[in-house]
């Protein structure tokens, strides 16, 4: 029987329950700070990597993603996002790129694929995301209106670190060259994704699961090939997109006004600053 089961048992709230699964994980038992979990997360591909074409446009981005199931969140998890589309042609300015299909995988925690499993009997997920990707060249950036993510009904492991993957495709729709393009036609995925679908359990019941997921700064697939041009240089990652946020700057509290002594403006004395004990007769 697995080791995380007694904590399971003995868990008497969502909370205890997630930090039992933590608790009892792996890659928590080898960890020499017990207030950590250690974990490898999937990072983006360096900028220095990204494809261009004729052939095959495949990189892995690390996106955050927090997860909501059943109206429980069960945290923001870093969620390894594998694209791959196929570009062979050479392109011109003016030519039109005929629609296709490119693949989507999702690979998700093993920590979050123990809460599924064990906290809502979750046996299988399916879902759909409805973003857009982006078009870039001669330093213009488009929105390019693609067909939803569609992630089709696939299982969720049972055994300890089985990876939980979620295969899916998108329809990309045919582009014209812009007349201006030059070096390349970056292909970037959506900066950010909510992924909606259905858990099914054990019981045979079905429950909504979502997946809000936002994109590192560096999320540019690849690049279609433009004839003429060698070695092209991809888009500069935009800081702006990158999910950490900065922490809230400090500022020096704004103290209050000093009154102005020399301020003609009277002061007016209310009901309540009238003395509580009655003056001599005659008096107001």
């Amino acid at each position: 029987m697995p080791r995380f089961i007694p904590s399971v048992a003995v868990a008497t709230s969502v909370g205890a329950l997630v930090a039992a699964l933590v608790v009892a994980s792996p890659a928590f038992a080898e960890s020499t700070d017990p207030t950590v979990v250690p974990t490898t997360a999937p990072t983006s591909t360096p900028v220095a990597s990204v494809p261009v074409g004729p052939g095959e446009l495949e990189r892995t981005f690390a996106y955050q993603c927090e997860s909501i199931f059943w109206g429980l969140n069960l945290g923001t998890h870093s969620v390894s996002v594998r694209a791959t589309a196929d570009y062979p042609e050479v392109a011109a300015p003016g030519d039109v790129l005929a629609p296709r299909s490119a693949s989507v995988e999702l690979e998700l925690s093993e920590l979050l694929r123990q809460s599924v499993h064990l906290l809502l009997n979750g046996t299988s997920y399916e879902g759909t995301a409805d973003a857009d990707w982006t078009l870039t060249t001669a330093g213009r950036a488009t929105a390019w209106d693609t067909g939803d993510l569609v992630f089709p009904r696939a299982a969720v492991p049972e055994g300890m670190n089985e990876s939980w993957r979620l295969p899916g495709r998108v329809d990309l729709p045919a582009v014209t060259v812009p007349d201006d393009a030059e070096g390349a036609l970056w292909l970037s995925l959506p900066q950010r994704f909510t992924l909606a679908g259905q858990m099914h359990t054990t019981s045979g019941e079905t429950h909504d699961g979502e997946f809000t997921c936002t994109a590192p700064a560096d999320r540019v697939l690849g690049g279609v090939a433009l004839e003429g041009s060698t070695d092209p240089t991809p888009p500069t990652p935009d800081p702006t997109t990158d999910p950490t946020p900065d922490p809230d700057p400090t500022t020096d509290p704004t103290p209050d006004p000093t009154p102005d002594p020399t301020d003609p403006t009277p002061i007016r004395r209310s009901a309540r600053s009238r003395p509580l004990v009655p003056g001599p007769a005659g008096e107001p």
